[in-house]
């Protein structure tokens, strides 16, 4: 459930205001109000100014809290009931200001978020084909893959890459080898790649895949052209062509092309698979105006904020030790690339511990104690200086 309060106010004369509540299911984005893509209900509310004050003071405190000089501001909950029905349930919300936050070892590991490799775009930018039958690993494979038709999974579908005749969306080596900046800034825990919120601000610009740039080129390429019908055409031509040539190099081959491709009157039934091309163009169109997707695909990372575990301390120590489980495998190699788990190990040593000596429970409690505590000369809280790990190399 969420609430959206708009309020307006003419600029010229009469200087009245306009007040205006939407709530329901929706999130704040494109897929959520435009409807495109998934369905939501939401209620849309005009406010009455003098019987809604209620309402309105509520949420004019709420704003009023981000711009006050006060460290930590508490609105209380309310049930309103509105001049037109129903009664809204409104929660308690406490503003504090950013300096305030409380200092702590957990808080600082709950504001970090997740690095979630982007994984749902294989069939961005190519053209899905169902073959009649699955593909034989013999030569009607190699026909199909010298024409560009690329098998994916599933030996009765091939993908074509419509952009330079080429697979649009390239394998990443990442499963086989990290990323530098991930090896350095990030900390696995069960729940994937953690890194904390200060890092990932600094460093947003790096944390991307290795393909990112080829992937950026394409996506501008389709954008600039979406318009473009010579482009199209263009497009689809070099398409149509490649699978003309695998049905002539199947004849060639001895092998019937209908029992792998659609037939019409004997022939290569052109209309169809152009159909299906002109389709997913659209889709794809229409995908990469999506500035979520956009981001997604072409970083190849989401960066989701770590799960608020609310009263679940089950959950959240088995978070806790995951990630205190990797810093110690970690520090058991020779060398380490990770920074994270260089400033743990020095803000350990300073209480005369070693890292290789401690649980994973133990490192826990030990940095839990000392995160508030000044860490040797430098000026600095233990926490602090874990906390600033991004800028080692400063």
């Amino acid at each position: 459930m969420k609430a959206y309060y708009f309020e307006y106010q003419r600029d010229e004369p009469p200087r009245n205001r306009k007040r205006r509540l939407l709530f329901g299911s929706a999130n704040a984005t494109d897929a959520g109000f435009s409807g495109k893509r998934n369905a939501e209900l939401i209620a849309d509310v005009n406010l009455a100014i003098g019987e809604d004050s209620e309402l309105a003071k509520y949420f004019e405190s709420i704003l009023t809290a981000f711009d006050s000089e006060s460290p930590v501001i508490k609105i209380e909950k309310a049930e309103v009931l509105l001049s037109k029905q129903p009664t809204l349930l409104l929660p308690t919300f406490k503003c504090v200001a950013i300096g305030e936050l409380p200092n702590g070892f957990d808080t600082w590991l709950q504001r970090g978020v997740l690095v979630a490799q982007h994984r749902n775009a294989p069939q961005f930018l190519t053209v899905s084909i169902p073959l009649t039958k699955p593909l034989p690993q013999d030569v009607v494979a190699r026909i199909f893959a010298d024409r560009q038709f690329a098998e994916k999974t599933k030996r009765n579908i091939v993908r074509f890459g419509y952009l330079n005749n080429t697979d649009a969306a390239p394998t990443d080596d990442e499963d086989e080898t990290k990323p530098m900046w991930k090896s350095q800034f990030a900390v696995w825990t069960h729940l994937g790649d953690w890194t904390s919120d200060q890092c990932y601000r600094d460093h947003a610009n790096v944390m991307k895949s290795k393909t990112s740039d080829e992937r950026r080129d394409k996506v501008e390429e389709l954008l600039k052209n979406s318009e473009n019908e010579t482009w199209k055409a263009e497009k689809r031509f070099n398409f149509l062509s490649a699978l003309g040539q695998v049905w002539e190099d199947l004849i060639f081959s001895g092998v019937d092309p209908k029992e792998y491709l659609v037939a019409d009157a004997g022939f290569l039934n052109r209309l169809s698979y152009e159909e299906r091309f002109d389709k997913k163009l659209a889709q794809d169109i229409l995908l990469a105006n999506d500035p979520e997707f956009r981001s997604r695909y072409i970083y190849g990372y989401e960066f989701p904020d770590v799960p608020r575990f609310r009263q679940d301390t089950a959950a959240w120590e088995s978070f806790v030790r995951s990630w205190c489980d990797s810093v110690l495998l970690e520090a058991a190699k020779n060398r380490t690339n990770s920074l994270v788990t260089q400033r743990i190990a020095e803000v350990i040593k300073s209480n005369k511990m070693t890292l290789e000596d401690l649980s994973a429970k133990e490192l826990a409690d030990a940095v839990r104690k000392s995160w508030n505590k000044p860490y040797a000369d430098s000026g600095y809280t233990a926490g602090e200086w874990v906390g600033m790990y991004s800028h080692a190399d400063d």
